[in-house]
């Protein structure tokens, strides 16, 4: 299905809107591209998305499409209820590298993006789109709920190390991305933006990144280009909880630039096995990582407790002079070998210990 006005009149700008569904598939696979998909209103059988797939034989690979706006990318047509909703679809392919592959899902009611029930040998790519944002990147097309929302589903990976791939996940009421349950499991998102639009200025959505109960995801990595831009939101940037006692696959948050969020950097809750490390983390209003109770520094180190409340430790001094000295203290379990990761900073953080402003 290519180049269709679904929800328009014949000039893909004015609205024109159907009930229930725009595009509703049932066990079938399809190549939706460049398609205007706009206005859908709630139905006797529908609640006004305006793509659902359904069915376990389903193979997708939606581009190139304007999902919420006019033909133009640039005025909002909102469809009722989710942009995109997946129920158990097989393969999966959002968007690609370039510009005329890249969707646009703004101003629509629920999610952008919304899987449930993709899981085990099932895959997914999200890749290149501007969710929340209009055709130019920098206004504002926030979705009513989240950017995207796993949930039952995996393995996903979202953006990758080519800048070209890069989502743009932005203004959204929810989160920007939202992975749910212990089903959702190897995840990886890399190389986003999350928070900011095209230009990297602020448009928050609420947590920047929230993984509650998911296994093994990957938030960054090592390789150039993985770190994920995570700024502007309005909760964390990135949090992370469990639903289940004792899970045993965290989440591992690396290379990221966490920044200028409204509450914690990273917010770990309730989960261990998480690593957290070589983020550039500043100017977030609270801690850069926070574990359980807020600021706190003296919990049991439980294995029930977020990342068995790892102490983080006190620097008493720096100095530099043929080589960088640092002393303080840490207080941890004896007779046990510890990862301290040390940044330069500037200046003092307002927020307290734990953030680190790059000199650049």
């Amino acid at each position: 299905m290519t180049d269709n006005y679904i929800g328009t009149e014949d000039d893909g700008v004015h609205p024109l809107g159907n009930h229930d569904y725009g595009i509703y598939m049932v066990d079938s696979s399809a190549i939706l591209a460049a398609n205007t998909i706009a206005a859908t209103r709630p139905g006797a059988s529908g609640p006004g998305t305006a793509i659902r797939v359904y069915g376990h034989n389903n193979m997708l690979s939606a581009w190139g499409n304007h999902i919420g706006f006019d033909v133009t990318g640039m005025r909002i047509l909102a469809n009722a209820l989710h942009g995109i909703e997946l129920d158990d679809a097989r393969v999966v392919q959002i968007g690609g590298p370039g510009v005329e592959t890249r969707n646009l899902i703004g101003g629509n009611g629920g999610h952008a993006i919304y899987f449930t029930g993709l899981s085990g040998h099932y895959r997914a790519e999200i890749l290149n789109n501007y969710i929340g944002v209009d055709v130019t990147g920098t206004n504002a097309a926030g979705n009513g709920g989240h950017g995207i929302f796993f949930e039952y589903s995996g393995p996903v990976h979202i953006g990758d190390t080519n800048a070209a791939a890069r989502n743009v996940i932005a203004n959204n009421r929810g989160g920007g991305i939202v992975l749910y349950d212990e089903d959702s499991i190897s995840n990886s998102i890399v190389g986003n933006y999350i928070g900011v639009d095209a230009a990297g200025r602020p448009a928050g959505n609420h947590d920047g990144i929230c993984v509650i109960g998911a296994l093994a995801t990957a938030v960054g990595g090592h390789a150039a280009g993985a770190g994920n831009l995570i700024a502007h939101n309005r909760g964390h940037g990135v949090a992370v909880q469990q639903l289940w006692y004792n899970q045993p696959l965290g989440t591992r948050i690396i290379g990221n630039r966490i920044s200028h969020n409204a509450s914690n950097g990273v917010h770990i809750s309730s989960t261990q096995c998480n690593l957290v490390s070589s983020n550039q983390m500043f100017g977030n209003a609270l801690m850069g990582i926070n574990l359980g109770a807020q600021g706190r520094n003296d919990g049991p180190e439980a294995a029930t407790n977020a990342n068995r409340y790892q102490r983080y430790p006190f620097i008493s001094n720096v100095t530099v002079a043929a080589g960088t000295r640092v002393r303080g203290s840490f207080r941890s379990a004896p007779s046990t070998t510890y990862r301290l990761e040390f940044f330069a900073s500037p200046a003092p953080s307002p927020a307290g210990p734990g953030t680190a402003r790059p000199e650049s």
